[in-house]
């Protein structure tokens, strides 16, 4: 499936808003990885196809993530908008042959952060929050940082989300928290 395949049968699966978004993505996800000696196509399709899963209704996310065997833990149970990300890897990989594992785990770890994040990986977390659709104050700072230091842009992607889950007392998934605390390590203190 090429692009523009690509491109024509999502913009059926979501709204206008959510299409345009994941446009956005995709082209940040294309820039940064050219700007950090990443495959531009791989990050591409995975910016693209990030929310593939994310105007599904929770009845049908919830029925997506136990036939593509997805761990429902207690934060997704209770919070679970968040299965939009491994739902959306399978998603990916069934109805758009993509078979790439890097890219089906940039996908599934775009909300929450794997422990130890690829290069992929980071560059689509940053992409969702950085891109240039994004209208609050911090997402600037997100772009103009993942232009100088990935991991740095990453911590503060992460310090954003937090912020805003705890001002809308929303559960944190302590996932997010390893990689925070990995990269932390890694840019501030030179240890990983």
């Amino acid at each position: 499936m090429d692009f523009t395949e690509i491109k024509e049968k999502l913009k059926g699966m979501l709204t206008y808003k959510r299409y345009t978004h994941s446009i956005g993505v995709s082209e940040l996800s294309k820039t940064l990885a050219k700007l950090y000696n990443y495959d531009p196509d791989k990050a591409y399709i995975a910016g693209l196809l990030h929310d593939c899963a994310r105007d599904l209704s929770i009845e049908r996310l919830r029925e997506y993530a136990i036939s593509c065997n997805v761990k429902i833990g207690e934060i997704e149970d209770f919070h679970p908008v968040l299965l939009h990300a491994p739902v959306g890897a399978c998603i990916a990989e069934r109805e758009f042959g993509i078979n790439d594992s890097e890219i089906l785990q940039a996908i599934s770890s775009h909300t929450v952060l794997n422990e130890n994040p690829t290069l992929l990986d980071k560059i689509v977390y940053v992409s969702d929050l950085g891109e240039p659709g994004r209208k609050f104050d911090e997402a600037e700072k997100i772009r103009k940082e993942a232009k100088d230091d990935l991991d740095r842009a990453v911590i503060l992607a992460i310090d954003v989300t937090f912020r805003y889950l705890i001002d809308e007392k929303i559960l944190i998934h302590p996932a997010t928290f390893f990689a925070r605390n990995l990269l932390i390590k890694e840019v501030y203190y030179g240890k990983n």
